[in-house]
């Protein structure tokens, strides 16, 4: 089997890092972005398995901010031109979880997990939903 394929998209890097770890530890192949446009880029460009995702951050250059909704969209329009290839485990990561839509769920995301993260269940969650063992 080959080696499971992470999307880990937060604009905190030590977030980003400490879910890495987690998955590296178990022989998983991560991937890294810092924004949302980035993590589009390496979705077009890669074969995932699983995609986890800050929903809320910063927008480059501006004051604002953006949501992991364009990635959603991306993820739903890969899914439906090459559905094997396509990440089937897409969690949301949030500080603000009874303020996220509904409509994620209808978008592709299968999970929501609040911050602070518990990395060893988001794990055995990713790991569950993929048919794989969490063990090290």
């Amino acid at each position: 089997m080959s080696a499971t394929k992470i999307l880990i998209v937060d604009d905190d890097a030590d977030i980003r890092d400490l879910i890495s770890a987690e998955f590296e530890m178990r022989g998983c192949q991560v991937l890294h972005a810092g924004n949302a446009v980035d993590a589009i880029a390496l979705l077009h460009s890669t074969d995932l398995h699983a995609v986890v995702s800050d929903y809320l951050m910063p927008t480059i250059g501006s004051k604002g901010a953006q949501t992991a909704e364009a990635l959603l969209e991306a993820i739903q329009e890969r899914r439906r031109n090459n559905p094997v290839e396509s990440p089937t485990v897409v969690c949301l990561l949030t500080g603000y979880g009874d303020l996220l839509p509904p409509s994620v769920f209808q978008k592709g995301a299968t999970a929501i997990f609040s911050k602070p993260i518990n990395c060893r269940d988001l794990v055995r969650y990713i790991f569950k939903q993929l048919g794989r063992s969490a063990s090290r």
